[in-house]
Protein backbone atom coordinates (compact mmCIF):
# COMPACT_ATOMS: atom_id res chain seq x y z
CA UNK A 1 0.00 0.00 0.00
CA UNK A 2 1.44 3.37 -1.04
CA UNK A 3 1.61 6.53 1.07
CA UNK A 4 -1.15 8.26 -0.98
CA UNK A 5 -3.39 5.22 -0.38
CA UNK A 6 -2.86 5.48 3.37
CA UNK A 7 -3.56 9.21 3.30
CA UNK A 8 -6.75 8.63 1.32
CA UNK A 9 -7.93 6.03 3.84
CA UNK A 10 -7.24 8.42 6.72
CA UNK A 11 -9.15 11.24 5.01
CA UNK A 12 -12.11 8.96 4.28
CA UNK A 13 -12.07 7.78 7.89
CA UNK A 14 -12.17 11.36 9.18
CA UNK A 15 -15.01 12.22 6.80
CA UNK A 16 -17.02 9.19 7.94
CA UNK A 17 -16.47 10.13 11.60
CA UNK A 18 -17.59 13.71 10.93
CA UNK A 19 -20.67 12.49 9.05
CA UNK A 20 -21.58 10.09 11.85
CA UNK A 21 -21.26 12.87 14.43
CA UNK A 22 -23.47 15.16 12.31
CA UNK A 23 -26.14 12.49 11.86
CA UNK A 24 -26.10 11.72 15.60
CA UNK A 25 -26.64 15.38 16.48
CA UNK A 26 -29.44 15.66 13.91
CA UNK A 27 -31.08 12.58 15.41
CA UNK A 28 -30.86 14.13 18.87
CA UNK A 29 -32.44 17.38 17.63
CA UNK A 30 -35.32 15.46 16.03
CA UNK A 31 -35.73 13.45 19.23
CA UNK A 32 -35.96 16.59 21.36
CA UNK A 33 -38.52 18.06 18.98
CA UNK A 34 -40.57 14.88 19.25
CA UNK A 35 -40.74 14.98 23.04
CA UNK A 36 -37.26 14.88 24.50
CA UNK A 37 -34.66 12.31 25.32
CA UNK A 38 -32.88 10.95 28.35
CA UNK A 39 -29.23 10.62 29.28
CA UNK A 40 -27.77 7.94 31.56
CA UNK A 41 -24.64 9.34 33.21
CA UNK A 42 -22.28 6.92 34.90
CA UNK A 43 -19.29 4.61 34.73
CA UNK A 44 -18.68 1.02 33.60
CA UNK A 45 -21.94 -0.29 35.08
CA UNK A 46 -23.96 2.22 33.07
CA UNK A 47 -21.79 1.49 30.04
CA UNK A 48 -22.48 -2.22 30.41
CA UNK A 49 -18.93 -3.52 30.83
CA UNK A 50 -18.59 -7.13 29.71
CA UNK A 51 -22.03 -7.65 28.14
CA UNK A 52 -23.67 -6.92 24.75
CA UNK A 53 -24.89 -3.34 24.46
CA UNK A 54 -28.49 -4.44 24.00
CA UNK A 55 -28.44 -6.12 27.43
CA UNK A 56 -27.36 -3.18 29.59
CA UNK A 57 -29.97 -1.47 31.76
CA UNK A 58 -29.89 1.68 29.61
CA UNK A 59 -30.88 -0.24 26.47
CA UNK A 60 -33.50 -2.20 28.41
CA UNK A 61 -35.10 0.99 29.74
CA UNK A 62 -35.00 2.57 26.29
CA UNK A 63 -36.92 -0.34 24.77
CA UNK A 64 -39.40 -0.56 27.64
CA UNK A 65 -40.17 3.16 27.62
CA UNK A 66 -40.11 3.46 23.84
CA UNK A 67 -37.77 6.44 23.86
CA UNK A 68 -34.05 6.94 23.20
CA UNK A 69 -31.63 7.11 26.11
CA UNK A 70 -28.08 8.28 25.43
CA UNK A 71 -25.62 6.04 27.26
CA UNK A 72 -23.03 8.40 28.75
CA UNK A 73 -21.35 5.73 30.84
CA UNK A 74 -17.55 5.65 30.66
CA UNK A 75 -15.65 2.70 32.20
CA UNK A 76 -13.31 3.73 34.98
CA UNK A 77 -14.77 7.20 35.47
CA UNK A 78 -14.71 8.83 38.88
CA UNK A 79 -16.90 11.76 39.88
CA UNK A 80 -14.02 14.09 38.96
CA UNK A 81 -13.94 12.60 35.46
CA UNK A 82 -17.70 13.01 35.07
CA UNK A 83 -17.56 16.65 36.13
CA UNK A 84 -14.96 17.28 33.45
CA UNK A 85 -17.24 15.93 30.69
CA UNK A 86 -20.60 17.05 32.06
CA UNK A 87 -21.10 19.86 29.53
CA UNK A 88 -20.26 17.74 26.50
CA UNK A 89 -22.05 14.54 27.48
CA UNK A 90 -25.09 15.93 29.28
CA UNK A 91 -25.77 19.66 29.33
CA UNK A 92 -25.13 20.24 25.62
CA UNK A 93 -27.68 17.54 24.75
CA UNK A 94 -30.63 19.43 26.29
CA UNK A 95 -32.08 16.25 27.78
CA UNK A 96 -35.47 15.94 29.46
CA UNK A 97 -34.04 13.99 32.39
CA UNK A 98 -30.71 12.52 33.45
CA UNK A 99 -30.10 9.26 35.29
CA UNK A 100 -27.10 9.81 37.60
CA UNK A 101 -25.49 6.53 38.66
CA UNK A 102 -21.87 6.98 39.75
CA UNK A 103 -19.42 7.33 42.61
CA UNK A 104 -18.36 3.72 43.12
CA UNK A 105 -15.02 4.13 41.37
CA UNK A 106 -14.00 6.89 43.78
CA UNK A 107 -14.01 4.23 46.48
CA UNK A 108 -12.93 1.27 44.34
CA UNK A 109 -9.91 2.61 42.44
CA UNK A 110 -7.74 3.39 45.48
CA UNK A 111 -8.22 -0.21 46.65
CA UNK A 112 -7.35 -1.67 43.24
CA UNK A 113 -4.34 0.55 42.66
CA UNK A 114 -2.80 -0.67 45.92
CA UNK A 115 -3.05 -4.33 44.91
CA UNK A 116 -0.44 -5.73 42.52
CA UNK A 117 -2.89 -8.29 41.17
CA UNK A 118 -5.35 -5.61 40.04
CA UNK A 119 -3.17 -2.58 39.25
CA UNK A 120 -2.55 -3.46 35.59
CA UNK A 121 -6.20 -4.29 34.90
CA UNK A 122 -7.31 -1.11 36.66
CA UNK A 123 -5.01 1.00 34.51
CA UNK A 124 -6.33 -0.71 31.36
CA UNK A 125 -9.93 0.02 32.38
CA UNK A 126 -9.06 3.68 32.82
CA UNK A 127 -7.33 3.63 29.43
CA UNK A 128 -4.09 4.71 31.13
CA UNK A 129 -5.65 7.99 32.30
CA UNK A 130 -3.97 9.50 35.32
CA UNK A 131 -5.69 8.61 38.57
CA UNK A 132 -6.00 10.97 41.52
CA UNK A 133 -7.54 9.58 44.69
CA UNK A 134 -10.78 11.32 45.65
CA UNK A 135 -11.68 11.57 49.36
CA UNK A 136 -15.20 10.36 50.14
CA UNK A 137 -16.27 13.86 51.20
CA UNK A 138 -15.14 15.17 47.81
CA UNK A 139 -17.08 12.39 46.08
CA UNK A 140 -20.34 13.51 47.66
CA UNK A 141 -19.54 17.15 46.95
CA UNK A 142 -18.91 16.30 43.29
CA UNK A 143 -22.22 14.45 43.04
CA UNK A 144 -24.01 17.46 44.52
CA UNK A 145 -22.27 19.74 42.03
CA UNK A 146 -23.25 17.48 39.13
CA UNK A 147 -26.89 17.51 40.25
CA UNK A 148 -26.90 21.27 40.84
CA UNK A 149 -25.48 21.97 37.39
CA UNK A 150 -28.05 19.70 35.76
CA UNK A 151 -30.84 21.38 37.74
CA UNK A 152 -29.50 24.79 36.70
CA UNK A 153 -30.12 23.71 33.10
CA UNK A 154 -33.76 22.97 34.09
CA UNK A 155 -33.31 19.22 33.62
CA UNK A 156 -34.74 16.59 35.97
CA UNK A 157 -32.43 14.20 37.82
CA UNK A 158 -33.01 10.58 38.78
CA UNK A 159 -30.30 9.69 41.30
CA UNK A 160 -29.43 6.01 41.63
CA UNK A 161 -27.92 4.64 44.83
CA UNK A 162 -25.71 1.58 45.20
CA UNK A 163 -26.29 -0.87 48.02
CA UNK A 164 -25.78 -1.05 51.75
CA UNK A 165 -23.77 -4.20 50.95
CA UNK A 166 -21.22 -2.01 49.17
CA UNK A 167 -20.67 0.82 51.63
CA UNK A 168 -23.23 1.93 54.20
CA UNK A 169 -22.06 5.55 54.19
CA UNK A 170 -22.54 5.77 50.42
CA UNK A 171 -26.18 4.73 50.52
CA UNK A 172 -26.94 6.95 53.53
CA UNK A 173 -25.30 9.97 51.93
CA UNK A 174 -26.98 9.35 48.56
CA UNK A 175 -30.37 9.37 50.29
CA UNK A 176 -29.44 12.63 52.04
CA UNK A 177 -28.31 14.21 48.77
CA UNK A 178 -31.54 13.11 47.08
CA UNK A 179 -33.60 14.84 49.79
CA UNK A 180 -31.57 18.01 50.09
CA UNK A 181 -31.07 18.52 46.36
CA UNK A 182 -34.74 17.67 45.73
CA UNK A 183 -34.06 15.34 42.83
CA UNK A 184 -37.08 14.31 40.79
CA UNK A 185 -36.53 10.64 41.61
CA UNK A 186 -34.32 8.48 43.79
CA UNK A 187 -33.63 4.76 43.37
CA UNK A 188 -32.16 3.28 46.54
CA UNK A 189 -30.11 0.09 46.73
CA UNK A 190 -30.06 -0.43 42.97
CA UNK A 191 -27.29 -3.03 43.31
CA UNK A 192 -28.70 -4.85 46.34
CA UNK A 193 -28.35 -8.60 45.92
CA UNK A 194 -26.26 -8.11 42.76
CA UNK A 195 -22.86 -7.17 44.14
CA UNK A 196 -20.95 -10.15 45.54
CA UNK A 197 -23.49 -12.53 43.95
CA UNK A 198 -21.83 -14.51 41.15
CA UNK A 199 -25.21 -15.32 39.63
CA UNK A 200 -25.57 -11.67 38.63
CA UNK A 201 -21.96 -10.75 37.81
CA UNK A 202 -19.75 -11.01 34.74
CA UNK A 203 -16.98 -13.41 35.72
CA UNK A 204 -14.57 -12.30 32.97
CA UNK A 205 -14.20 -8.68 34.08
CA UNK A 206 -11.71 -7.40 36.65
CA UNK A 207 -12.73 -6.55 39.28
CA UNK A 208 -15.80 -8.79 39.40
CA UNK A 209 -18.29 -6.04 40.23
CA UNK A 210 -19.90 -5.68 36.80
CA UNK A 211 -23.47 -7.00 36.48
CA UNK A 212 -24.23 -9.53 33.76
CA UNK A 213 -27.42 -9.45 31.67
CA UNK A 214 -29.52 -10.78 34.56
CA UNK A 215 -28.03 -8.19 36.88
CA UNK A 216 -28.79 -5.39 34.43
CA UNK A 217 -32.37 -6.60 34.15
CA UNK A 218 -32.74 -6.23 37.93
CA UNK A 219 -31.26 -2.73 37.79
CA UNK A 220 -33.68 -1.76 35.01
CA UNK A 221 -36.59 -3.23 37.01
CA UNK A 222 -35.66 -1.00 39.96
CA UNK A 223 -35.11 2.19 37.99
CA UNK A 224 -38.10 1.90 35.65
CA UNK A 225 -41.00 2.72 38.03
CA UNK A 226 -39.16 5.74 39.44
CA UNK A 227 -38.21 6.96 35.98
CA UNK A 228 -41.74 6.52 34.64
CA UNK A 229 -43.14 8.56 37.52
CA UNK A 230 -40.62 11.34 36.84
CA UNK A 231 -41.45 11.43 33.13
CA UNK A 232 -45.17 11.58 33.86
CA UNK A 233 -44.81 14.50 36.27
CA UNK A 234 -44.83 18.09 35.02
Amino acid sequence: MTVPDVQLILVLGLLCAALFSLLLRQHERHTRAAGGMLVALGDSITYGQGIPVEDNFVSLLSRRLGMPIVNAGVPGDTTEDVLARLDRDVLDRKATAVIVFLGGNDFLWPLLMRQDGFRTEAQILRASREFTETPIAATFKNIRTIIERIHAAHVKVVLVGFSTEFLDTFEEEFARIAREERVAGYVSNALAGILFNKKYLVSETVPQVHPNARGHKLIADRIQPVLEKVLQSK
